[in-house]
């Protein structure tokens, strides 16, 4: 212990452990460890210094790895700590410790979704076994509601490292036909079970709630969601990230798991819950939007690629517009540039989704027509830009002679004159890339948009039908 909290305060004193070989003496007695040994204290203090050492010196860290067989190994005791079907206090604090090494050696010498070929001799099974130990460790009973919250936290983390055909192995064993034909239950879905997935899920709607309570700077509202007897360790940016990222990275790399996530995060809405828009109320889906406009770049932009990776058009482009405006992907199709962000075998799938979108969207327009028709008023229509049905709004124009019409159309172009020359605002078009494209007057942003318009008529007019097949 004390070795770990000078290690902290003392770089020189790290680089000469490592000059010692500490870091490798300790993963081999960590590879030794047995099930009676590991109800002692001195190997949770052993793996402390050995996270403390591999986070603070990269050739340690590749030593370890790539020529000590580091995640084989350390995998290996995640197998044998894992095994008891309760976790005690002190048995999930050993795994946190573990699966936190296991994170540095993973992820300080690959990214996340790296290919089989960059993977050291023999880490690709090993990294397909850890899949499957997650899985059991998300699924794990503890006696602790906060060493549960603080192990999966840590887990999801560790999700990041896997490569992605490993991704699938978080998914339990085909589900017999008869338990899964008729509907898909709160653990089964299309044959597979996604018990694991609900938990990241989980955990999900608990990190944006208190994201969203933290912008309050109010501790009793961040109190107020946190579940019972757990305490956040942190901040909420940084428990919130983590696991969208590992969602997305799930998403891109299972179809299975991409289709529940939508299933759970996006779900059809009902005829009233249309009329609302999709930032509005307290559902999983309510949070994920309000992320998609909050200052915090960071979590924005990591909600957005989650988003993207499932269903634009079910939390309307307005909110979506940053996130596609720095890709490139305001224009009809994505720019040359972008690179897709949907996994292999996704795009298989992508005539099953759109069709299920365009009948979800025809059943709610259908539904609003009858009840409006029944009423005597005329039908609301599905605006793509807010996410809701809205009624229909007046002609502004209307009883207007064409020399009221050109009067504020000039009018109006002065005010935009004015508010550009002041730098209140900067009017763009969007341009061949697909990104936005500053204009100089605002005759020459009505003569580009009289353009692009023109373009999208002469083209059959088919832009509303291949925005909704987005995602």
């Amino acid at each position: 212990m004390c070795l770990c909290n000078l290690g902290i305060q003392l770089d020189g004193l790290v680089q000469r452990l490592v000059d010692l070989r500490c870091p490798a003496a300790l993963l081999r007695r960590a590879a030794g460890l047995t099930a009676e040994s590991l109800e002692l204290d001195w190997p949770a203090f052993d793996l402390r210094l050995l996270f403390l050492l591999a986070a603070k010196c990269p050739a340690a860290r590749q030593d370890l790895r790539l020529h000590r067989r580091g995640v084989a190994q350390l995998t290996q005791l995640l197998q044998l700590a894992s095994e008891p079907p309760l976790l005690s206090d002190k048995r999930c604090d050993l795994l946190g410790d573990l699966v936190k090494v296991l994170y540095t050696l993973a992820a300080g010498t690959a990214g996340p979704g790296d290919k089989d070929d960059s993977l050291a001799e023999g880490e690709e099974t090993a990294f397909h076994q850890l899949a499957g130990l997650l899985r059991r460790l998300l699924l794990a009973d503890c006696t602790s509601p906060d060493r549960r919250d603080r192990l999966t936290q840590h887990c999801v983390s560790l999700l990041l490292c896997l490569p992605r055909d490993s991704f699938d192995r978080l998914l339990s064993e085909d589900v017999p036909a008869a338990a899964s034909s008729a509907a898909s239950t709160a653990s089964n879905f299309e044959g597979k079970g996604v018990e694991a997935i609900d938990v990241v899920l989980n955990l999900l709607d608990t990190r944006l709630a208190l994201f969203s309570a933290s912008c309050t700077a109010d501790p009793a509202a961040v109190a107020a969601v946190l579940p019972a007897g757990v305490s956040l360790t942190g901040g909420a940016l940084e428990n919130l990230v983590p696991v969208l990222s590992a969602l997305f990275e799930a998403c891109r790399s299972s179809r299975t798991i991409r289709r529940y996530c939508k299933h759970r995060l996006l779900p059809r809405r009902s005829s009233d819950q249309m009329a609302q828009l999709p930032e509005e109320g307290a559902s999983m889906r309510s949070r994920l939007c309000r992320t998609l406009t909050h200052p915090c770049t960071q979590a924005a932009d990591m909600a957005a690629s989650l988003v993207h990776a499932l269903a634009v058009r079910h939390t309307g482009y307005g909110n979506f517009a940053g996130f596609l405006a720095r890709r490139g992907l305001l224009a009809a199709g994505p720019s040359a540039g972008d690179s897709t962000v949907y996994s292999s075998d996704s795009s298989g799938d992508g005539e099953d989704e759109d069709e299920d979108d365009g009948a979800g969207a025809a059943d709610q327009q259908g539904g609003a027509a009858d009840g409006d028709k029944a009423n005597g008023a005329a039908s609301w229509s599905y605006n793509p830009v807010t996410g809701r049905r809205e009624p229909p709004r007046p002609d502004p124009t209307a009883g207007m002679t064409e020399e009221q019409k050109e009067f504020e159309v000039h009018r109006i172009m002065q005010a935009i004159d004015r508010l550009q020359a002041t730098g209140v605002i900067s009017p763009a078009v969007i341009g061949e890339d697909g990104r936005p494209c500053p204009v100089s007057h605002p005759l020459e942003l009505m003569d580009r948009l009289a353009e692009q318009s023109g373009g999208k008529r002469r083209e059959g007019g088919g832009g509303e039908e291949s925005s909704d097949s987005d995602g």
